[in-house]
């Protein structure tokens, strides 16, 4: 099923013998862990991921297989104990590392996945490569790369889940988004971010979605941005009031206290603006917004402040008065890592 190129020759790898103290970096980290400190430290969570990643078509990355043999030679108690998890790690992108069909690529996926599986289970029965298949998502080919928060994106979605149902042999074919992913391939706080994100998001949830992941997450999920996490927050507000919108509270359409407000203004004894009903309603009927404000032209001349001006300041006041301290060597760590980075990427 795999290639001979493939890396997979488990003897050959077993002669590598890696070393406990082989080094890995965290997830946004340019620090160097042993396994046997992640281990001891945690990831942050259990468990460690230890990743199976297959490299399309059908071979498995020679680096992952040392470190599951790394794993196994040293920390099979870890496995046991749930401490350290053997998990299949496979990117197949449709037109660039996989078919161009959704089909053609959950296939190979599928193949890779369940290839893995066995030859693992020949290396050692006790072990249990989880077998499933890898979503595919929206490629770009211009770019060659992923197209996160593509039009495309929901269909793709949409494909996904039918080729599960029916895989499991099941045969309903009622359609139930669980998850809207705030998706976008944009690398900066623009245009493109705000309606991919929109459109992606608004999608999902009116497939049924009311759980939203990737707030704050730029070009796929390459960059944080907390500017972008307070917009994608406003995103799925906006969103939500526009799904309760199809089903609204009832206030919206009551008439108690209307003829007497009417009359009040009427009189000249109150404004609507101010007006007893108008405060006890308002919120019901149209809440506001800090981040988008609808304001005239001439008001808001005397600023300029956009949307992402707002969102900057939020973002900036809520890790202002965020009160979780590190302790002061996790403190400087980071600051050393934050340094480093800086000289990295701006020098």
């Amino acid at each position: 099923m795999f290639g001979t190129g493939s890396a997979l020759n488990l003897n050959l790898l077993r002669k590598l013998r890696p070393s406990p103290q082989s080094t890995y970096s965290r997830p946004g980290e340019q620090k160097t862990y042993s396994l046997s400190s992640l281990i001891a430290q945690g990831w942050g969570c259990f468990p460690l991921p230890v990743f199976i990643i297959t490299v399309p078509p059908l071979r498995v990355a020679p680096e992952s297989l040392e470190e599951f043999l790394l794993v196994y030679d040293h920390y099979r108690a870890d496995v046991e104990a749930g401490r350290v998890s053997i998990e299949p790690m496979i990117y197949n992108a449709p037109e660039v590392s996989g078919p161009v069909t959704v089909a053609g690529c959950r296939a190979l996926a599928f193949t890779e996945n369940l290839g893995a599986h066995i030859l693992l289970e020949i290396f050692d029965e006790h072990i249990s490569l989880p077998i499933g298949s890898k979503i595919a998502n929206p490629t770009d080919l211009q770019y060659a790369n992923y197209a996160f928060g593509s039009p495309r994106t929901h269909l793709f979605q949409y494909l996904n889940e039918r080729w599960v149902k029916r895989f499991c042999g099941f045969v309903d074919e009622r359609y139930h988004a669980v998850i809207g992913n705030l998706a976008s391939s944009s690398c900066a706080v623009d245009l493109q971010a705000g309606v991919e994100k929109t459109a992606a998001a608004l999608t999902a949830a009116l497939q049924g979605a009311r759980t939203f992941t990737g707030a704050g997450n730029l070009c796929v999920d390459d960059l944080f941005s907390g500017v972008q996490l307070v917009l994608d927050v406003e995103i799925v507000n906006h969103i939500r009031e526009l799904i309760e919108s199809f089903c609204p509270d009832r206030s919206i359409s009551t008439m108690n206290g209307m003829y007497q407000a009417i009359v009040d203004v009427a009189e000249k004894n109150d404004m609507f603006l101010s007006h007893e009903s108008t405060v006890q309603l308002f919120r019901k009927i149209m809440p506001s917004s800090d981040v988008f404000h609808r304001e005239k032209l001439r008001s808001w001349q005397a600023h300029r402040k956009t949307a992402k001006d707002r969102a900057r300041a939020i973002a900036h006041e809520r890790i202002r008065k965020h009160d979780f301290h590190l302790e002061e060597k996790q403190m400087r760590e980071l600051a050393r890592i934050a340094k480093q980075a800086k000289k990295h990427l701006v020098g």
